[in-house]
Order: structure tokens, then C-alpha cells, then sequence
């Protein structure tokens, strides 16, 4: 009996001790993940790409400068790219809006409350259907 209650203390010290030790951690991989994700510009990224293949593949430095060009390109693309989507995305949202509002204007409250409650329900579908709702 006393050693089964010993080893139980011995199994809750170490469990204790085990949660607070990797809380610790996940809060030093959350720093790290951070400082990561950090915005760099498209030459940092490039830079960063060409060194890794630089190191992992061993390429000369002909290799080297050839590699460094295609991804400098291919970072300012992407920039170009990413900057035409967030314009697209605000453009949709406002789009979005605007006909909202217009459907709006000619509900009467009754109707107003029931579409929302509708979106509301739908929204409900969609989080159980994939997990979550974004929104």
C-alpha cells in the first residue's frame, strides 16, 4: 500500500514537473517561430534560399549567381503578386458590402433578422463541415 502510494506521488511529481517544462519550451519555439516569420525583403529572402542551396546542393559560384538572380526574381514576382491580391481581396470585401447594404435597403426587419439568422445558421454548417469558420 505505501509503495503504491509512493510510486502514484512519485508519477504526479513528475508529470507536474514534465507540463511546466514544456510549456517553457513551446513558448521559446513560439519566439523563434516569430522572429522567423519576421517580413524580409525580397532580396533577404533570396539571399537566404541561395545560401541554403548553396550549402545543401554545393553549388560553384556561377551556380551560385545564376541561382541568386532566379530567386531575386522570383521573390519580387511574388511581392508583386501578394501586393495585386490584398488589392483584389479589399475590392471583393467592398463589393461585398455594397450589396449587402443594397439587399439591406429593401428588407423590413422582420426579413433582416431572419437573414441573419440564416447566415448565422450557415456559418454553424460550415465551422462543423471544415472545422472552423475563419471569420
Amino acid at each position: 500500500m505505501k509503495k503504491s502510494i509512493l510510486g502514484f506521488g512519485i508519477m504526479a511529481i513528475m508529470f507536474a514537473f514534465n507540463t511546466s517544462y514544456a510549456q517553457g519550451s513551446q513558448e521559446n519555439v513560439k519566439a523563434k517561430q516569430a522572429e522567423q516569420h519576421k517580413k524580409l525583403s525580397a532580396e533577404e529572402k533570396a539571399n537566404k534560399r541561395t545560401d541554403k542551396l548553396v550549402t545543401d546542393l554545393g553549388l560553384d559560384s556561377k551556380q551560385e549567381a545564376s541561382v541568386r538572380e532566379a530567386n531575386l526574381a522570383h521573390f519580387r514576382e511574388m511581392e508583386q503578386i501578394r501586393s495585386e491580391m490584398k488589392t483584389l481581396k479589399e475590392k471583393s470585401k467592398a463589393e461585398r458590402d455594397a450589396n449587402r447594404a443594397a439587399i439591406n435597403s429593401v428588407l423590413t426587419a422582420e426579413q433582416k433578422t431572419l437573414l441573419a439568422e440564416k447566415e448565422e445558421m450557415h456559418k454553424k454548417k460550415m465551422a462543423d463541415k471544415k472545422g472552423g469558420h475563419k471569420k
